[in-house]
């Protein structure tokens, strides 16, 4: 069983039709997005709390929190400017190819094939101004995640090697214990001689 050929003309007005509905959602887009991407923790102490135990706490590295800090920044400031994004030129916008839209439909020439094949332009807005800041807030998120799952994985590697450290330090520190007492105990021995007679 073939799939069906793809006809780009033949449904153009139910395109149209969902260009004007996604067009005239536009200036709620920001909100949805602004609740969506709120839960997103950028507070250091919550961040480090909830991302490193209390054990490699110690072993995470500055440059590690720096970059971590960067991103979360990052983000608070788009979750602060989220409410105002898309600006007053994309609202207008979006509602001006809605309206094209509409003159497409009520005139009739959505059926006539030359036009219908461009009917997906009506889209741009929405994909610019509402698709752009959405995906920028996706690559954040990304981002943070994996600058704290970085910043976990070397704070753990680090805790790790003094571990290692501490094990050979005592290991050389008993056998240094094991020889200075075998050297006590043998200087005990010199002394405990009896002075030989001049």
């Amino acid at each position: 069983m073939s799939l069906p050929a793809f006809n780009f003309v033949a449904h153009a007005s139910d395109v149209v039709c969902v260009s004007i509905g996604a067009n005239l959602l536009l200036p709620v887009a920001p909100a949805i997005m602004s609740r969506f991407f709120s839960g997103i923790e950028v507070d250091p102490d919550k961040i480090i709390a909830n991302n490193f135990s209390e054990e490699l706490r110690s072993y995470i590295k500055d440059d590690d929190i720096r970059r971590i800090g960067k991103r979360a920044v990052a983000i608070k400031r788009r979750q602060e400017k989220g409410e105002n994004s898309p600006g007053l030129f994309w609202r207008v916008l979006d509602v001006v190819f809605a309206l094209v839209g509409v003159f497409l439909l009520w005139s009739g020439w959505v059926d006539c094939p030359a036009v219908a094949k461009w009917s997906p332009l009506l889209f741009l807005p929405v994909l610019i101004a509402a698709g752009w800041p959405f995906l920028c807030y996706i690559c954040a998120i990304v981002r943070l995640k994996g600058c704290i799952k970085y910043a976990a994985f070397r704070a753990w590697f680090g805790k790790l090697c003094d571990k290692s450290n501490v094990a050979d330090n005592n290991t050389e520190i008993a056998d240094f214990v094991a020889r200075a007492k075998q050297s006590i105990a043998a200087k005990k021995n010199c002394n405990g001689r009896k002075p030989s007679a001049s």
